[in-house]
């Protein structure tokens, strides 16, 4: 039933834009709920709690705004970074290690599938995504988790960048015939 007003469907906002932008902020993924910054006054609403804290971060960005541009940069390189800042042991590493070589082998085909499909309407919706989810990384999060949705668009790139090298390849001159290379003319 619609009750002609606006409905919140989470009420998290607020918080989680005040764990990637606050002035303890560190490349922890996640950053522990447990740590003072995220202390409140009691008995609030969980309506009260999310703009308890969306102000609080509104107020650290406009007073630190240097701060806050730093960090969405360093969110944005976290984001994509291949090994992103976890800790893990044992055979999790070389789980990492198997993702991480195989995302950084895709990488120039990702970029080359970017740059030749730009103008590419059927494509600018997948662009738009990513880029959507990428903003979304630098001003709310704090961890590199928001990858995960937006990976196999990326992959989509790859592919179409794979093809287009592919096709260069198959287009280039085979090189010099035998014959020329030897100077034999009764091959």
């Amino acid at each position: 039933m619609t009750t002609g007003s606006l409905l919140l469907v989470s009420s998290n906002g607020g918080l989680t834009l005040w764990s990637g932008n606050n002035p303890e902020f560190q490349w922890r993924q996640p950053m522990p709920m447990s740590l003072p910054i995220y202390d409140r006054p009691a008995d609030l609403t969980e309506l009260e709690i999310d703009s308890y804290f969306r102000q609080r971060a509104m107020d650290w960005i406009t007073s630190h705004p240097v701060a806050f541009v730093t960090n969405a940069v360093e969110k944005v390189i976290v984001l994509y970074s291949f090994d992103p800042l976890t800790r893990s042991s044992g055979h999790e590493t070389l789980y990492r290690l198997v993702d991480s070589s195989r995302t950084a082998s895709c990488f120039p085909f990702i970029l080359l599938g970017l740059v030749l499909n730009l103008k590419n309407d059927g494509l600018a919706v997948l662009l738009g995504y990513i880029l959507f989810m990428t903003l979304l990384a630098a001003v709310f999060f704090g961890d590199s988790r928001i990858r995960a949705p937006i990976q196999p668009y990326l992959y989509i790139y790859g592919v179409l960048g794979v093809q287009a090298f592919v096709k260069w390849l198959a287009g280039r001159p085979r090189g010099i015939a035998l014959s020329e290379r030897t100077g034999d003319k009764s091959l």
